[in-house]
């Protein structure tokens, strides 16, 4: 007899007010038109208001394309390392709201969404008659303790010399809060509260960001649980812990909120 193996994620619907507070929480969404018969999607800017999903843009694709016509919006959000994440459709028709005098257009003059790309954006694209649905995939739960190799990040390191703006780039670009400086063996590691601190103090955005980092206090290797991390971050009183391969070398960096949230069967 083949035994099946375990599923590792469950698959779930999102309920539509769940899909709603999860557009709300972000700012930037996929945009999907039809433009000369062939569909493009692309990256906006977007604001919430209700269920009203508004979109600044200016004559181009999505000006075009989305005045009068069926469109479709996603928003989404992944954890790579631990295969979960979520993600929400919306399909509607979208609308040319710029000329608009109605109680909405004057909450989107007042509080617009801000586009990131430069250049002038007058119109205001709405998409309304929306029909919403998501799905959610979660780690799933098989009475197993999560394994610490699962939850670790790994950010590339800053080379020597590299500066609090560079540093804070890396740090946004990989969507973590700790990252590794130069070569050092045991790791250096600087966290966005040192580059917070090194500002206020009045260190310039274009100067080194060596001298904050700091030698990792203790580590631990791919064979520590999760719990026993946990305990040894909170026994030092710090928020990351580097782990160390069997040679040696940076094998990731652990965030306390990322294995509070695993031991709590919280992930996704």
């Amino acid at each position: 007899m083949i035994q099946e193996p375990e599923p590792k994620s469950n698959l779930e619907e999102l309920t539509e007010e769940e899909c709603w507070k999860l557009l709300a929480s972000q700012v930037v969404g996929r945009l999907a038109v039809v433009d000369q018969g062939s569909p493009v999607v692309l990256p906006v800017n977007y604001a919430l208001d209700g269920r009203c999903i508004s979109v600044r843009t200016g004559p181009g694709t999505k000006l075009t394309n989305a005045s009068l016509d069926r469109v479709a919006f996603e928003v989404d959000q992944f954890g790579s390392a631990r295969h979960v994440g979520w993600s929400v459709l919306v399909q509607g028709v979208g609308i040319d709201a710029t000329d608009a005098i109605d109680p909405a257009a004057h909450r989107e003059l007042t509080s617009p969404p801000e586009p990131w790309a430069d250049g002038p954006k007058p119109n205001r694209i709405r998409i309304v008659q929306p029909s919403i649905s998501g799905r959610r995939i979660r780690r799933a739960g098989n009475g197993r303790s999560p394994e610490l190799m699962d939850l670790v990040g790994r950010p590339p390191a800053l080379p020597t010399g590299g500066t609090l703006r560079e540093a804070a780039a890396l740090m946004e670009d990989h969507m973590v809060s700790c990252i590794p400086v130069g070569q050092h063996s045991p790791p250096w590691i600087v966290t966005e509260h040192d580059l917070a601190g090194a500002l206020c103090s009045g260190m310039g955005p274009d100067e080194p960001v060596e001298p904050l980092a700091s030698r990792a206090p203790v580590w631990a290797t791919p064979t520590t649980t999760v719990h026993g991390a946990v305990e040894a971050m909170v026994h030092h009183g710090i928020r990351h812990l580097v782990v160390l391969g069997t040679d040696g070398r940076l094998a990731g960096i652990l965030s306390l909120p990322r294995a509070v949230s695993a031991l709590l069967g919280a992930d996704g």
